[in-house]
């Protein structure tokens, strides 16, 4: 008896015709149609506007029709593959693609979830724009969409102003700060390099030039933070290098110093990198990071004073003050500590110190690097405090030192990964692993689905803590990653069952040539060795690729001063092996070179830089390098240039995602093969997760975070 079947799969299946009848029939089987999509994967989350859904069909001439939300798909080939490009209006966007064959019979549907959102680069200094509950967030780095807030009721990230909401010039430098005036429904915005002030309508996100070069005054050199005094119509500004306090008309951006070594008396400030207006009491509350002290500065005369440092008021030391806000319903500032990473609460009538929160102090997400506070709503009894390794936002119950994430859009369950700064896939299981900066965390991702378990940590596995992963490689036959740390002078095996941590070369273990540091990780396991860019910093600093016996520990030299002719290498932080080991690719951030190096003798040749190889300029190569599987060409990463793909014969280069192909984050580095050979996984600009690239359409999409 024959039966017709559908079979479960990730593909819609349909029979394409019924089947045959039983017994010695010879009449033929149809063919199923199976019905698939490539990208983006179920859940994800991009800051473009648009995405292309991109698919396949087997049989598909039977196909009669393809539609994702309604709009037709395109395909060159009968609908063996096929491409639907989607505009994303809200921030959940449900993609829905269904096919219709010619007998009129549906198949599907197939359903994604596209989130929209803007991460920050770098956040930093927050404002809270009371009428939208918005953080408006200062970064100190250029983002490419401007200014960015978290939407607090929604718990994502949205651009405020910049290149995609709002008209005039714009921004041009770092994004430092923000301030609102919530009466004018405006934001002032300071931005370094060049230094200068604009002026933001909050409800179009328009933006005018307020104060720049131009402007009437002594001018800024390196402002770090502002603060809206509305009484006088003016901001105050806290210029780290002038060591001084600014005021700025907010009638014609004149500028003139408030408060300096020779504008008001009192103690001189040291590094001011925050300012807070406390109108009410006719000062402005200032922390300098270099004086670890907490000052005051009146209004009127520019006048010093200490509130709080080592030798005034009691309690736990000011330590790298960071930034300062006023609590109003307590009458006491609170203080960032970056030094010791916690918020803290000083009384401004006896200088006196308390512990907030920090890692001891309040239940809730663990604190790593606060860098910014703001309080959520007068006389709520919360504060909001940015954790810049962490690329999140907390609220801080005030009274408890609770902490609860802000940001609450997650691609994937688990532990938060932070900002992401390496990443690297098992060729055996398809996982991928992937560690933040300044981070002890080590963690699987499944890609399919985004989930995340942390693999080793402080507290899970022995052995050697680790504190900032430069470098990643898996051995999947040895069932371990391969780790190099900023922290630890050795080259780590890093169990990825247990957790547990081995130190397998370093000045105690394994003999050869000595480093300081390490760069870039590969692993030959064929021949039970690691490759190492390894940096020595004694007598001018030699740098040279090292292998190392993963049973002995021993070094000996691959390619450097003392073995292998051709240019030398200086700061290589990604490489890849062909498959029979003998050659090399490395990636030489420092030269922005890509190099060839034969393992054999350990000559080094030039693939493409500068020089070599036309298409996109290598301006500013990333670590990241993935060779194709016939090893004609390999595809590396630039910041400004995007994802190239490199002729390894010629040096030629074309873009496949970036700035001028398809549509999704900014890819800033680090690369590791794909599902599939059309597909990488890569890290953003920022490091706010994990991405899949797709090189047919270019577009980009968050699938962890």
């Amino acid at each position: 008896m024959v039966r017709c079947m559908q079979f479960p799969a990730l593909a819609i299946v349909l029979a394409t015709a019924s089947c045959g009848g039983g017994g010695g029939s010879s009449q033929a089987r149809k063919v199923a149609t199976k019905f698939s999509i490539a990208f983006p994967p179920a859940h994800s989350m991009t800051s473009g506007t648009s995405v292309t859904m991109r698919g396949s069909t087997t049989n598909g001439a039977d196909i009669a029709s393809l539609q994702v939300n309604g709009i037709f798909a395109a395909s060159a080939d009968g609908f063996a593959n096929w491409t639907a490009t989607l505009a994303l209006p809200v921030p959940t966007n449900s993609l829905r693609a269904i096919a219709t064959d010619r007998a009129g019979r549906t198949l599907g549907p197939l359903d994604r979830t596209v989130e929209l959102s803007t991460p920050p680069v770098s956040p930093g200094l927050p404002a809270l724009d009371p009428n939208r509950r918005q953080l408006l967030l200062g970064q100190g780095n250029r983002d490419p969409f401007g200014l960015v807030a978290l939407d607090v009721p929604s718990g994502r990230f949205l651009a405020v102003s910049g290149p995609t909401r709002g008209s005039g010039a714009p921004f041009t430098g770092f994004v430092m700060a923000a301030a609102v005036d919530a009466a004018a429904d405006t934001a002032y915005v300071l931005e370094f390099l060049p230094a200068g002030i604009r002026a933001v309508d909050l409800a179009t996100g328009d933006r005018v030039v307020l104060s720049d070069d131009a402007s009437a005054g002594p001018k800024l050199d390196v402002p770090e933070d502002l603060d809206l005094e509305s009484g006088r119509d003016r901001l105050l500004v806290a210029d780290r290098d002038l060591k001084a306090i600014f005021a700025v008309s907010l009638a014609d951006g004149s500028r003139s110093i408030l408060s300096d070594a020779t504008h008001g008396s009192g103690p001189t400030f040291a590094l001011p990198v925050a300012v807070c207006v406390v109108a009410s009491q006719g000062r402005a509350l200032v922390a300098d990071l270099l004086a670890d002290a907490l000052f005051s500065v009146d209004l009127i005369t520019g006048a010093r004073s200490i509130v709080s440092d080592d030798a005034r008021g009691s309690g736990a030391p000011l330590s790298f003050p960071d930034d300062v806000t006023f609590d109003p319903a307590s009458g006491d500032a609170l203080v960032v500590n970056a030094g010791t990473e916690a918020l803290m609460r000083v009384d401004l009538v006896t200088g006196d110190r308390t512990i907030v929160s920090d890692r001891s102090i309040g239940d809730g997400a663990e604190l790593r690097s606060p860098s910014g506070v703001t309080m959520l709503e007068d006389g709520s009894g919360r504060a909001a405090l940015v954790d810049s390794t962490q690329m999140t936002i907390f609220g801080v119950d005030l009274a408890t030192g609770d902490r609860d994430d802000l940001e609450t859009l997650r691609i994937g369950a688990g532990q938060r990964l932070g900002r992401v700064g390496v990443v690297a896939r098992n060729a055996e299981t398809g996982q991928l692993f992937a560690a933040g900066f300044g981070s002890t965390d080590l963690h699987e991702i499944e890609p399919s689905t985004g989930d995340r378990a942390v693999v080793a940590s402080a507290t899970r596995g022995a052995g050697p803590v680790l504190e900032f992963i430069v470098a990643l490689a898996v051995a999947p036959s040895q069932r371990r990653a391969l780790v190099a740390d900023l922290n630890v002078d050795g080259l780590i095996a890093v169990d990825l069952f247990s957790g547990d941590r081995t130190i397998l070369s370093d000045d105690s273990r394994g003999s050869g040539p000595t480093f300081d540091s390490l760069n870039a990780v590969a692993v030959d396991e064929s021949r039970n060795l690691a490759i190492v860019m390894a940096e020595e910093f004694g007598g001018g600093g030699i740098d040279r690729l090292l292998n190392i016996d993963l049973a002995t520990g021993d070094r000996s030299e691959l390619s450097g001063p003392g073995r292998g002719a051709g240019t030398a290498m200086f700061r290589v932080e990604s490489m890849a092996l062909t498959a029979d080991g003998i050659t090399l690719y490395a990636v030489d951030t420092s030269r922005r070179t890509l190099f060839r190096v034969d393992r054999v003798s350990g000559d080094r040749t030039i693939v493409a830089d500068s020089a070599t190889g036309s298409g996109p300029t290598l301006s500013q190569l990333q670590p990241g390098i993935v060779l194709a599987d016939d090893e004609t060409k390999a595809w590396i990463v630039d910041f400004n240039s995007g994802l190239l793909e490199v002729d390894l014969a010629t040096g030629n280069r074309i873009e496949v995602a970036g700035p001028n192909v398809g549509s999704g984050p900014q890819i800033s580095g680090d690369l590791a093969p794909g599902p599939a050979p059309d597909r990488f996984f890569s890290i953003p600009f920022g490091g706010f997760g994990v991405l899949e690239v797709d090189l047919v359409t270019g577009d980009r999409v968050v699938i962890s975070h």
